[in-house]
């Protein structure tokens, strides 16, 4: 979901994407969630991301392993 000039936010857009039903996330899907976000911020003429990843207990993964998927998404995209 793509919301441009958020009232109170100093953000031209921010994207949202979800993670779908707790029971099924697995590391493919936070894969391609982060690619979800980040392809279209670059399709924008973006010049800086930032990504907001919580650690989501479901995947047994912490927070520097979600961040280490996400740099090497933006690196592809």
């Amino acid at each position: 979901l793509l919301l441009q000039q958020l009232s109170g936010l100093d953000a031209a857009r921010v994207i949202l994407v979800g993670l779908g039903e707790r029971e099924k996330i697995t590391d493919a899907a936070f894969r391609a969630c982060v690619a979800a976000g980040i392809k279209p911020a670059s399709e924008t003429g973006a010049s800086n991301v930032l990504l907001h990843v919580l650690a989501i207990p479901e995947l047994k993964r912490d927070i520097a392993w979600c961040a280490q998927q996400a740099g090497a998404i933006a690196g592809d995209v």
